[in-house]
């Protein structure tokens, strides 16, 4: 090749300041090597054939995120359709019913508190078997739910913690701020179904 080879003067400049050897093989017999090597015909195909794999690498990224975009568009199409389905509330029953649970958990006694967390879940519970969600009893139901189905999933379960205590444990001390926590809690997921 008529043109100058870099790296083989690069090699050639890099062993020439010294002539050290051992027996017949000299430091300027090693840059000659790889000055050969690096002017054959081999290293060029080398280059050429890692150039055409490196363009055809970068076809297959860029198809490959083309067809990624559109699968982080499919799984959120797919996500929308399992969402938790929304109930049409016809501003009649359960509206009146969540009014009457507001009441009782701004009133003065414990009792009415405990009352407005049992009915909030019982109103929650009737909101999710009428959604179409499976199960005997609303700890199955909310076992049923996936994740990314409901947003509210995890402010139910601490909800009906609460209650779960109410219901067990005859000595349990409800505080007013558990209780309206509760309510608050119920009152975001029956919000997520669009009931109230």
């Amino acid at each position: 090749m008529d043109n100058p080879n870099i790296f083989g003067q690069l090699l050639t400049s890099l062993f020439d300041f010294s002539r050290i050897g051992l027996g017949d093989f000299t430091v300027a017999r090693v840059s000659d090597f790889y000055a050969s090597i690096l002017d054959s015909s081999i290293v060029w195909d080398v280059r050429a054939l890692s150039l055409a794999v490196s363009i055809v690498l970068l076809v297959v990224v860029i198809y490959l995120n083309l067809k990624l975009g559109k699968f982080k568009s499919l799984t959120t199409g797919i996500i929308q359709d399992i969402q938790a389905p929304t109930l049409k509330s016809d501003d009649g029953p359960i509206k009146a019913r969540w009014e009457e649970i507001s009441r009782h958990v701004d009133s003065t006694k414990e009792a009415e508190w405990k009352f407005a967390i049992i009915e909030a879940d019982k109103l929650m519970d009737d909101t999710l078997r009428k959604a179409g969600f499976q199960g005997t009893t609303m700890g199955e139901r909310l076992m049923s739910i996936q994740e990314g189905q409901l947003e509210s999933l995890q402010l139910i379960w601490e909800a009906h913690k609460i209650r779960n205590r109410l219901a067990h444990d005859s000595n349990y001390f409800l505080r007013h701020a558990e209780a309206k926590k509760a309510i608050q809690l119920y009152g975001r997921a029956l919000e997520e179904f669009r009931v109230i």
